[in-house]
């Protein structure tokens, strides 16, 4: 019976070779993590996301439970709010994404204001060869 049990416990219990593989991990540094655990149960993967990695797990854990039909899983200790997790993770994963996507743009700025400095650098030294331009002008 999973009654009253810590989530991950009741299923180590059950299937003592249960393991968790972090799928992803976010930091987001105004915010905290977040984190996405999955366990693999008689070839059914199930993934929980939460705001650290024991809460991830615990939610991976109690889908496992359910997916296998478990004793009693309708019972387990309440680890944190579902929901409240769910609003958190899906926060801090969409900033993540703003904050990699702002980065991206940056970098894809600067190259774009290198390659025109090559361009104008390259012009120059052309002109020159051409003899367009002294050479004690730049």
């Amino acid at each position: 019976s999973c009654a009253n049990k810590h989530p991950i416990m009741a299923l180590k219990k059950l299937k003592n070779d249960a393991a968790f593989q972090l799928v992803a991990s976010y930091n987001v540094p105004s915010l905290g993590c977040a984190h996405v655990y999955a366990t693999t149960i008689d070839d059914v993967k199930y993934q929980g996301e939460g705001t650290t990695a024991n809460i991830a797990k615990a939610f991976a854990a109690a889908k496992a439970l359910q997916g296998i039909e478990a004793l009693d899983h309708d019972k387990l200790q309440q680890v944190a709010d579902g929901e409240e997790q769910k609003g958190l993770v899906l926060e801090r994963i969409e900033a993540w994404q703003a904050a990699a996507s702002a980065r991206e743009v940056k970098r894809a700025h600067k190259e774009e204001v290198r390659r025109a400095r090559m361009e104008a650098r390259n012009a120059v030294l052309e002109a020159r060869e051409n003899e367009d331009i002294p050479a004690n002008k730049q």
